[in-house]
């Protein structure tokens, strides 16, 4: 049939045929339906694409809003903060900043400031509302900086790698919690997608690796540093040898570790211009050629005669969360002279033998000396009566509070400073720290008594020996060895027993001049009420027996080898304050959960006030004016440090690039913008 049809139109067509109107009729219809189709979907694409303007419009403007919303919580931060500074001088866990765990996300805090609410921000307020049934919303999160690990501190490298490699351990602990609550918080407020709010499990520390390699420059041999050594090697490259801010450690972590730790450290926090370093000689120094030995046990009881001036941020005890307390708790170590008087009868002394309470017994004997009675042994002469009745003296070196170094980037911490941190929060919780004296009774009333107090029958807390001997060529230190020493670690014979006792009070000691800032050399004052075994200037530990990311700690240990460390507490502000705002533009629809539009996050570091200090009565009494004649970073005849700018801001006097008011103009490390 269409072969037909073709052949007849063919026909037709060589005869002449054309088509007539008729044939036409309908053929416009089919024009017009397709241009009527084209105008209707260039009309439905026209209204897409202008509702799809028209929400991206919006979503612009309440972006711009909850931004315009975030700037303006951080002015009532501002505010805030500089009302409380004439009202408090030392911060109250009840109602300092209304923050309960500052590392907790705004995201998931809650909607109002409740004093029992455990995930409470520091302030929460609105500013009118957008949609009907909604609010435009602000939340602040207030982090005093003194609360915080400064990692530009000017803590020797060790001392330094020692805190930040503890506070990453104590972080390590307490991640599963935090992911708990923080999950527990976004349930409560039906929030679906926070799975990006959890925190990764682990150190955040333990990843840091600089330079970051690509696997081409590993197998080529190249070599970085990882963990606390990485992020030491970083300061150590930028300019000044400090950071500028924190985020500057996203050059040698991952950005997920980096959001674990970046709450618990800082770039910026206020210096103490008066810090004392009580470096002192080392016990070499000290034994040279001809010293008299009256004079050498003295330069080391002391622990240093020329103190000197030094920049460090002080930590507040109140404030500071648990693995700040811990990172500043772990490396508590440092050195005494122990006493050891022996004891002998008149029977003895008549018979002729030199018996006494002595742990240098021969075997079997324990308190019988074969030989001459102490011919090596420095103060007792070799008669019998000052052989029996001398005082045998020791220089002990007292391992770290809370931390034992196993290996390169790798340490544990002990228990117990894991407990005594809990302890000073418990205690903070219902009260404060005010001063000085309060911290000293907490440490021999509270601390004191702790189960678990470290002892020396505990082998994480076995001293280092060293004893003394005065021959013809001069004075001299040897170090006792574990044989002979191993009467101080038994707590069953008198000899342990009396050693044990010094040796909680050397540490009660340490707990207490660690973190004072008055350089008082303690051992040498003879009022009992201030005395303690271990003061400022003898917070020093043997860097070969407990250096920090070597594959070689618990070697042998080196006398002449020694670091000072030292850290202060304090119980208020100091004026320099992290301030995190969130603004969020939100929608509450009839039995759905809270809508969120727009949301909008700040971070930024502000100086809101400065601190005077007065560390000595002339400073006092010149209001804090230095007297001539004093060279920068040295104690000088006033008594007093000399500082000439902050080292830390390339030497200017303008503390933290900023001498003038108002607060919106202070640029110090501002690092406003999406965090």
């Amino acid at each position: 049939m269409i072969r037909k049809a073709v052949h007849t139109m063919r026909t037709a067509f060589q005869r002449g045929y054309a088509p007539t109107k008729d044939d036409q009729r309908g053929s416009m219809l089919l024009v017009s339906l397709g241009i009527l189709t084209l105008l209707s979907i260039m009309a439905v694409a026209f209204a897409m694409m202008m509702n799809l303007e028209k929400k991206a419009t919006q979503n612009y403007v309440d972006g711009v809003k909850a931004r315009l919303i975030a700037e303006g919580a951080l002015e009532r931060a501002i505010e805030e903060k500089r009302r409380d500074v004439v009202s408090r001088m030392y911060s109250d866990r009840q109602n300092e900043f209304a923050q309960t765990d500052f590392w907790l996300p705004l995201e998931v805090t809650s909607d109002q400031v409740n004093p029992v609410d455990p995930y409470r921000p520091s302030m929460v307020g609105t500013m009118g509302r957008s949609y009907q049934d909604g609010a435009d919303r602000y939340k602040i999160k207030v982090i005093d900086t003194q609360a915080q690990f400064n990692l530009n501190s000017s803590h020797s490298e060790i001392m330094y790698k020692a805190m930040l490699s503890s506070l990453g351990e104590a972080i390590k602990g307490f991640v599963a919690g935090y992911n708990a609550k923080i999950t527990a918080a976004a349930q409560a407020k039906k929030l679906e997608d926070f799975q990006d709010l959890l925190f990764p499990i682990g150190n955040p520390i333990e990843r840091a690796e600089y330079p970051i390699l690509t696997p081409e420059e590993k197998a080529n041999g190249a070599i970085s540093q990882t963990g606390v050594n990485a992020i030491w090697e970083l300061r150590q490259a930028k300019e000044g040898q400090r950071f500028k801010t924190k985020s500057e450690l996203l050059e040698c972590m991952p950005r997920a570790d980096y959001r674990l730790l970046r709450d618990f450290v800082t770039s910026q926090s206020w210096f103490d211009p008066d810090a004392v370093d009580t470096s002192g000689p080392s016990p070499l120094q000290c034994f040279s050629n001809g010293s008299p030995l009256g004079r050498v046990i003295q330069a080391i009881h002391k622990g240093g005669e020329n103190p000197t001036a030094t920049f460090r941020a002080p930590i507040n005890i109140n404030l500071a969360p648990k693995p700040v307390l811990i990172s500043a708790l772990a490396p508590v170590s440092g050195r005494a002279i122990y006493l050891y008087s022996g004891q002998t009868t008149t029977t003895e002394l008549d018979a002729g033998n030199a018996k006494y309470d002595n742990p240098f017994g021969v075997a079997g004997k324990e308190h019988v000396y074969a030989g001459t009675p102490f011919a090596t042994d420095p103060g007792i002469q070799t008669t019998q009566l000052n052989a029996a009745y001398g005082t045998v003296k020791y220089l002990v070196y007292l391992p770290p509070l809370g931390y034992q170094a196993t290996g390169v980037n790798k340490i544990i911490l002990h228990p117990f400073v894991t407990e005594l941190a809990r302890v000073i929060d418990e205690h903070r919780k219902v009260a404060p720290f005010k001063s000085f004296a309060e911290w000293d009774r907490f440490v021999e009333e509270v601390v004191g008594n702790m189960p678990n107090f470290p002892n020396p029958t505990d082998g994480r807390y076995k001293p280092v020996l060293f004893g003394y001997s005065n021959s013809t060529s001069g004075a001299a230190l040897y170090q006792v060895t574990d044989g002979t020493a191993a009467k101080f670690f038994n707590a069953t014979n008198d000899v342990g027993r009396h050693f044990g006792e010094w040796f909680k009070r050397a540490y009660l000691g340490m707990l207490k001049s660690n973190f004072n800032p008055n350089g008082r050399f303690s051992q040498m004052n003879p009022d009992s009420a201030v005395y303690t075994e271990v003061g400022k200037g003898n917070l020093k530990y043997l860097v070969a027996k407990l250096q920090f990311g070597s594959t070689t700690t618990g070697g042998t240990a080196d006398k002449n080898d020694i670091e000072t460390q030292t850290t202060e507490w304090c119980f208020g502000s100091k004026g320099v304050f992290e301030i995190i705002a969130l603004g969020e533009i939100m929608q509450a629809k009839a039995g759905q959960p809270v809508e969120i539009h727009a949301q909008e996050k700040l971070r930024t570091v502000l100086q809101i006030f400065d601190q005077l200090t007065h560390t000595t009565q002339r400073q006092f009494a010149r209001f804090g004016q230095a007297g001539p004649g004093l060279s920068p970073g040295n104690i000088g005849k006033e008594g007093f440090p000399q500082i000439d700018g902050d080292p830390l801001n390339n030497g200017d006097p303008a503390r933290y690039n900023m001498a003038t008011m108002p607060v919106p103009n202070i640029q110090l490390g501002r690092n406003r913008g999406s965090s």
